[in-house]
């Protein structure tokens, strides 16, 4: 999903098209990945959520699985997260990390979040480029499916807007836009951000309203996983991530006959990143040349 610095409330129509130019890959010896056609769909059902609490997807993108839970209780965690919106909605979320809640935060100069994403159409994981042309840049640094792993990792990646040089969320990597940096070095400050994921409405119809773009994906549900971490930029721990947590936006054909924007849930936290998130940083910083403090 498209990260929000700005706020601006930016609404991409879809556009489906060939896959933008990939970086080399070493080879390997594996079955082609190939994208499930409608019917395999109805037939297997897949994970969509990122390792932990699982939903699952079955036949026609029904979610079978545990949704509209409570929000999860953060009060011992340095996490604190809101979800808020408009006119029934409630698509925007804000989280706050107080690092004086933590035992893994200080000392640490600026506190700052780097945070993944990975895009679900009716359960299938799918390259972001593939869903808006504004988003193909991210495909050159998302992951690729796997095939030694159990979850498919295809199109995870590191969630920063198109020419953006630093890997850390909001603005233009300086602790602007949609992000504050956060400190814990003699005194203490929160590192906040928000995000306001969005998808268009003529996801949802076969020949909606962008139809002319080439929108074929008459989708169920869009579902983004997002996980987001406290990573120590400077000061006596930088290179260190701190905890991290995860959240989703979900959107659904009932939103869009609802006149809903979708919504965003929050999720677990966790101690440190998942093995997934790793690989999506190393292959952001690797793709981009990016010196990452504390990277190998």
């Amino acid at each position: 999903m498209p990260e929000n610095e700005d706020g601006n409330g930016a609404r991409p129509g879809p556009r489906r098209k060939a896959r933008s130019a990939r970086r080399p890959q070493p080879k390997r010896i594996a079955e082609p990945k190939r994208k499930p056609n409608a019917a395999a769909r109805q037939q297997e059902p897949r994970i969509a959520r990122i390792e932990s609490e699982a939903i699952e997807v079955g036949p026609g993108g029904v979610v079978v699985g545990p949704e509209g839970t409570d929000p999860p209780d953060l009060s011992d965690t340095p996490f604190d997260g809101t979800t808020t919106g408009r006119g029934g909605t409630a698509n925007r979320i804000d989280i706050t990390y107080d690092p004086s809640k933590s035992e893994n935060a200080c000392p640490c100069e600026r506190i700052r979040f780097i945070q993944t994403a990975q895009v679900f159409v009716d359960g299938n994981a799918t390259d972001p480029g593939d869903l808006v042309t504004a988003m193909e840049e991210r495909d050159n640094t998302a992951l690729d499916d796997d095939p030694t792993t159990e979850r498919d990792e295809t199109g995870l990646h590191v969630d920063r807007l198109t020419g953006r040089r630093e890997p850390y969320y909001g603005g233009n990597g300086a602790g602007t836009g949609a992000s504050v940096v956060g400190t814990c070095n003699g005194t203490s400050r929160s590192a906040t951000m928000q995000d306001t994921p969005f998808y268009h409405d003529s996801f949802f119809a076969p020949g909606g309203a962008d139809s002319r773009q080439g929108n074929d994906w008459n989708a169920n549900e869009i579902v983004v996983e997002f996980e987001a971490c406290a990573f120590c930029e400077s000061g006596e721990r930088a290179g260190q991530f701190m905890e991290c947590i995860k959240w989703t936006y979900r959107k659904t054909a009932a939103d869009v006959a609802a006149g809903s924007n979708g919504r965003a849930e929050l999720g677990e936290t966790t101690s440190k990143p998942s093995k997934a998130f790793d690989k999506a940083v190393k292959r952001w910083i690797d793709t981009k040349n990016f010196d990452l403090p504390g990277a190998n």
